[in-house]
């Protein structure tokens, strides 16, 4: 998947993320760490096809603003889960599980604004911060 992206290949490097979740669904059922890590690296990717996060790329002609918004909005459920059971495995403040719980915040700052965080509204979150768009998208999707 990382070839892929390098190259500009984005949609092909999604597609290989999701036959790996496939596989470490089917080979590792229960409760899995890579299948966690694997999940926040699709969304992370998927956020960069999208024009948002970092490392972003240009937002594709075809997509406008509402739409980048519904398909990030199905990310919500998935890193919530992620972060959960990353959080379950190494506890909250853990190098291993805050990252994923970060981008879960900053996805909801982005479907509270409709724009994704500044470096020092991240670092923030990381701190502990959420801004007040990003509060209400919280309370709102449940977060």
């Amino acid at each position: 998947a990382e070839w892929y992206e390098k190259i500009g290949r984005g949609e092909d490097a999604l597609r290989m993320i999701r036959l790996r979740l496939d596989y470490q669904r089917e080979a590792y059922p229960g409760l899995s760490g890579h299948l966690h890590w694997t999940r926040v690296e699709y969304a992370e990717a998927l956020f960069r096809e999208l024009g948002l996060g970092l490392n972003a790329r240009p937002r594709p002609a075809d997509l406008d603003a509402a739409a980048a918004q519904r398909i990030a909005l199905q990310q919500v459920p998935v890193l919530a889960e992620a972060a959960g059971a990353l959080q379950q495995f190494f506890g909250p403040t853990h190098q291993y599980s805050m990252p994923s719980e970060a981008l879960r915040l900053h996805l909801l700052d982005f479907l509270g604004t409709g724009k994704w965080p500044s470096k020092a509204a991240r670092k923030r979150t990381l701190e502990g911060g959420v801004s007040g768009e990003g509060v209400a998208a919280r309370r709102r999707l449940g977060g």
